[in-house]
């Protein structure tokens, strides 16, 4: 049966679900959701591998659009889209 952990690390800014544990005799890790507060105040979705569109509900939690970094993207594609 797979746990799922939540780290939260105020000091660096980083905020993670995880996921752990063993599944049919296979071992699940990974992780989920990886956020990252920078100092500047960019909020950076590190990882989503959710079905819930992360981005999506930060932005309607009143993060605005330019402070949004997918950082799972390349820098390339991240300049040619805008997070909607």
């Amino acid at each position: 049966m797979a746990n799922y952990q939540l780290i939260a690390d105020d000091t660096t800014g980083n905020y993670l679900l995880l996921r752990n544990g063993w599944q049919l005799g296979t071992r699940l890790y990974g992780i989920i959701i990886h956020v990252e507060v920078k100092s500047d105040g960019k909020v950076w979705l590190q990882q989503d591998t959710t079905d819930l569109v992360v981005a999506d509900l930060l932005l309607e939690k009143g993060i605005a659009n330019d402070d949004l970094v997918l950082g799972f993207l390349t820098p390339a594609m991240r300049e040619d889209m805008e997070v909607v």
